[in-house]
């Protein structure tokens, strides 16, 4: 088997895996009217606290257009804000609420157990190889 061949078999078994980890974690949180990439940006911001439009596009692997409608609608949800940075004013940062973070940790048990469920039987080096990986 080709290198080629390889790269294709890899990309179709983690596209797969994408889409499986999507619809687990959207099955979880659309009964609260969220989807899936609603949910990473509020995890993401559980981790940083705050962070610029850009920086959680990049975390999260979403276009800047999406990015912004998603936060709008986490706003409109009073799970995020925006607020000016305190070190660069021109700065706007999006900032997790404490009802953000109550949602976050409210669901994170079962989102976990939906990820747990696709991801079951790797173990634990095995996911952390496959995180160090993908983060390239």
């Amino acid at each position: 088997m080709g290198k080629q061949q390889v790269w294709a078999d890899v990309a179709q078994v983690v596209l797969a895996k994408a889409s499986g980890l999507e619809k687990g974690v959207n099955s979880v949180v659309r009964p609260i009217g969220l989807a899936s990439a609603h949910w990473f940006v509020l995890h993401q911001l559980m981790r940083t606290e705050s962070a610029t439009m850009s920086e959680l596009s990049v975390a999260t692997g979403t276009p800047a257009p999406t990015m912004t409608r998603l936060v709008d609608k986490l706003i409109e949800h009073s799970y995020v804000y925006r607020a000016v940075d305190g070190d660069d004013r021109r700065r706007t940062l999006v900032r997790i609420s404490p009802r953000g973070r109550d949602l976050v940790r409210e669901w994170s048990p079962a989102v976990s157990h939906a990820l747990g469920e696709q991801l079951e039987g790797l173990s634990d080096w095995e996911l952390l190889a496959m995180q160090q990986v993908l983060k390239g």
